[in-house]
């Protein structure tokens, strides 16, 4: 397992957290570094959102406006460099 002090692993397990398959050290690391990150935090809540979303049977697909995927493109790309730069 990672050290789960950096950002980019905090990231790549989130997943598993919220499933409940991190071991207890694992998930304490996170915390702590939730608790001292406040971008990982406001990651969390947003990738919880969406996982929520995709669960939910009763969501309704809806049409996408058409400058979506230059807008999610810009908005990754911005992420990516904030959490590029917390890792060095």
């Amino acid at each position: 397992m990672k050290l789960l002090t950096q950002c980019r692993s905090v990231n790549e397990v989130l997943s598993d957290y919220l499933d409940g398959k991190l071991n207890f050290w694992s998930t304490m690391l996170l915390r702590g570094h939730l608790l001292m990150c406040s971008k990982c935090r406001a990651y969390l809540i947003q990738f919880r959102r969406v996982r929520d979303l995709l669960d939910d049977p009763q969501q309704q697909s809806v049409a996408l406006p058409d400058d979506f995927d230059s807008v999610m493109g810009r908005a990754v790309q911005r992420a990516l460099g904030d959490w590029k730069s917390d890792t060095k």
